[in-house]
Protein backbone atom coordinates (compact mmCIF):
# COMPACT_ATOMS: atom_id res chain seq x y z
CA UNK A 1 0.00 0.00 0.00
CA UNK A 2 1.45 3.77 -1.03
CA UNK A 3 2.06 6.02 1.49
CA UNK A 4 1.60 9.97 1.14
CA UNK A 5 3.67 12.16 3.21
CA UNK A 6 2.25 15.14 4.53
CA UNK A 7 4.51 18.31 3.01
CA UNK A 8 7.40 19.55 4.89
CA UNK A 9 6.69 21.70 7.86
CA UNK A 10 10.10 23.01 8.35
CA UNK A 11 12.90 23.33 5.19
CA UNK A 12 15.88 21.69 5.91
CA UNK A 13 19.37 22.89 5.93
CA UNK A 14 21.42 23.66 2.63
CA UNK A 15 24.07 21.88 4.36
CA UNK A 16 22.33 18.79 5.30
CA UNK A 17 20.68 17.77 1.84
CA UNK A 18 24.92 16.85 0.15
CA UNK A 19 27.97 16.58 1.64
CA UNK A 20 30.72 19.12 0.91
CA UNK A 21 33.48 18.32 3.10
CA UNK A 22 34.33 22.30 3.12
CA UNK A 23 31.48 23.01 5.30
CA UNK A 24 31.94 20.10 8.01
CA UNK A 25 36.14 20.55 8.48
CA UNK A 26 37.66 21.63 11.38
CA UNK A 27 41.20 22.77 11.70
CA UNK A 28 43.27 19.85 12.92
CA UNK A 29 41.23 17.21 10.51
CA UNK A 30 44.14 17.19 7.82
CA UNK A 31 42.98 16.10 4.36
CA UNK A 32 40.59 12.96 5.34
CA UNK A 33 37.23 13.08 4.53
CA UNK A 34 35.96 10.41 7.85
CA UNK A 35 35.67 13.00 10.54
CA UNK A 36 33.96 15.65 8.47
CA UNK A 37 31.62 13.16 7.01
CA UNK A 38 31.02 11.69 10.55
CA UNK A 39 29.91 15.16 12.19
CA UNK A 40 27.60 15.79 8.89
CA UNK A 41 26.09 11.79 9.52
CA UNK A 42 25.13 13.20 13.31
CA UNK A 43 24.04 16.68 12.36
CA UNK A 44 21.78 14.92 10.12
CA UNK A 45 20.65 12.03 12.46
CA UNK A 46 19.44 14.77 14.85
CA UNK A 47 17.85 16.77 12.27
CA UNK A 48 15.91 13.45 11.62
CA UNK A 49 15.03 12.59 15.23
CA UNK A 50 14.02 15.98 16.06
CA UNK A 51 11.86 16.56 12.61
CA UNK A 52 10.43 13.17 11.58
CA UNK A 53 8.24 14.20 8.48
CA UNK A 54 10.72 16.10 7.09
CA UNK A 55 12.02 15.78 3.00
CA UNK A 56 14.76 13.72 4.63
CA UNK A 57 12.42 11.06 5.20
CA UNK A 58 13.38 8.36 8.10
CA UNK A 59 16.44 7.42 9.46
CA UNK A 60 16.76 4.67 7.00
CA UNK A 61 16.18 6.90 4.28
CA UNK A 62 19.14 9.27 6.05
CA UNK A 63 21.03 5.83 6.04
CA UNK A 64 20.82 4.78 2.34
CA UNK A 65 21.43 8.23 1.15
CA UNK A 66 24.58 8.22 3.25
CA UNK A 67 25.82 4.85 2.16
CA UNK A 68 25.41 6.10 -1.73
CA UNK A 69 27.20 9.16 -0.44
CA UNK A 70 30.23 6.85 1.07
CA UNK A 71 30.69 4.99 -2.06
CA UNK A 72 31.34 7.90 -3.84
CA UNK A 73 33.97 9.24 -1.85
CA UNK A 74 35.64 5.95 -1.64
CA UNK A 75 36.12 5.75 -5.41
CA UNK A 76 37.53 9.12 -5.50
CA UNK A 77 40.24 8.76 -3.07
CA UNK A 78 43.39 7.31 -4.91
Amino acid sequence: MAMHRLPPAVKIPAELLTFCREEWVAPDDGTSWALPFRRWQVARHAWVEAHPDSELGDLLDVLRGEVQVKRGLWEWVP
